[in-house]
């Protein structure tokens, strides 16, 4: 049999494991052997689809983690179904019934959702596609040059062993942070060009009702900015006590094979890089950028209305 793990990170803290564990009760799903420690908290899901019981954890640093043995034939298709079904499960049943505000936030695309997988099995796979490295007695089959984008795929080929998952659980942190990294660009870019459209519509303004639709415009670019460099915030310490705690790991030597396999320290170091560079863009750039276009909205106020509709006096 192989050992699957779909597994998704959100940023999150400990307060979350209780908030997750008091909520168990609200959850659609038959749920059994529930467990809530000082880490994790987690439980078993029972007759979901055909799936055997999947073990869930959620854990400090906001790895999801759903895990289950399959037949080792026809591995990859029945893999990537339970990546899909887990993505449904997580957010449509876990998360919208233990964090009402996150879910809302999911929807909202302020919090990108991501999932990594990683198949342990015997079957030796077609690696068309894939970078294949040796790891002691295991091959492993991934994509480095993917590791910006969603819905990777980490293939261990070999002998199962339930201890092969802590560093490769290290590994898909990484892996779906870069992703969530990404996402946080892409957001920071459209910001900015949409808060360049707000004042191009101020510079069009002709009269007090001019500035109705910009002002509009304008609030909803704070809101989105203020959540997602909060989130920034937080995954950028989140980054630091993970990478504090893998390094904290006492790995015997097949798994310590495999962390440097996967060039997870190499990883850790990217991401710190990566979180450094995003703070400047919204800290330094962003939140720059929306001040000055807040004040030149003031004086295009003054200068058509001395009634002019209320604003708050900047926005930070």
């Amino acid at each position: 049999m192989a050992k699957v793990a779909a597994i998704a990170w959100l940023p999150r803290s400990y307060i979350h494991l209780f908030e997750t564990y008091r909520s168990i009760g609200k959850i659609d799903l038959e749920i059994c052997e529930p467990f809530y420690d000082d880490d994790r908290v987690g439980f078993k899901i029972k007759g979901f689809k055909d799936y055997p019981d999947i073990v869930f954890t959620q854990g400090w640093s906001g790895l999801h983690v759903f895990t289950v043995e399959m037949p080792d034939e026809d591995i990859r298709r029945s893999a990537n179904d339970f990546m899909s079904h887990m993505q449904s499960v997580l957010v449509d049943r876990i998360i919208k019934s233990t964090h009402t505000v996150t879910y809302k936030q999911i929807a909202a695309d302020v919090i990108s959702v991501d999932f990594h997988l990683i198949v342990l099995t015997r079957q030796h796979l077609e690696s068309t596609g894939y970078k294949l490295i040796e790891a002691g007695e295991y091959s492993i089959a991934y994509r480095p040059e993917a590791q910006y984008g969603p819905g990777n795929k980490t293939y261990v080929i070999g002998e199962p062993d339930e201890k092969m998952f802590l560093p490769l659980l290290y590994h898909a942190y990484t892996e779906v942070a870069f992703y969530y990294i990404f996402n946080l660009m892409k957001a920071m870019i459209r910001l900015y060009h949409e808060a360049d459209s707000v004042v191009e519509a101020l510079e069009d303004g002709q009269d007090m009702a001019s500035l109705r639709d910009p002002m509009d415009s304008m609030d909803r670019v704070v809101n989105e900015f203020s959540q997602r460099y909060g989130k920034l915030r937080q995954i950028l310490l989140n980054f630091k006590l993970k990478e504090s705690e893998f390094y904290s790991l006492s790995l015997d030597p097949r798994q310590k094979e495999i962390s440097e396999a996967l060039k997870i320290s190499r990883a850790f170091n990217r991401l710190e890089a990566d979180g450094a560079y995003m703070s400047v863009l919204w800290s330094e750039i962003l939140e720059k950028r929306i001040n000055n276009i807040d004040a030149t909205m003031d004086a295009r106020v003054l200068i058509h209305s001395s009634s002019a509709p209320s604003k708050k006096k900047g926005w930070f």
